[in-house]
């Protein structure tokens, strides 16, 4: 079984469709790209390490963190069927899946 392992670093985690919705708003002029994974996806857990670090790296990006359990609707909305799963977006509108 994965381990959970904390946010660090600058990789953000959102909690919820809402407020995935909400930082995409919030964030204009900046590109966004989201982490999708789940805490049973071994692939997931072995690339975390260097998603944050790229995060580190990338300060001008904003990285995002979400639990596709947590984020039951955004996931169906993007048609999200394999983890991970990565989505780029820039003034709200998504340029690569």
């Amino acid at each position: 079984m994965a381990t959970v392992v904390p946010t660090i670093g600058l990789l953000r985690e959102v909690s919820s469709d809402v407020e995935l919705e909400h930082t995409l708003n919030s964030n204009l002029n900046k590109l966004i790209i989201i982490f999708f994974y789940t805490t049973t996806c071994q692939t997931c857990e072995r690339i975390r390490p260097d998603i944050i670090s790229l995060s580190g790296e990338m300060t001008s990006q904003l990285f995002l963190h979400v639990d596709i359990e947590n984020c039951i609707t955004t996931a169906k909305k993007y048609d999200l069927q394999s983890l991970p799963s990565f989505l780029l977006f820039f003034n709200k509108k998504l340029l690569e899946k």
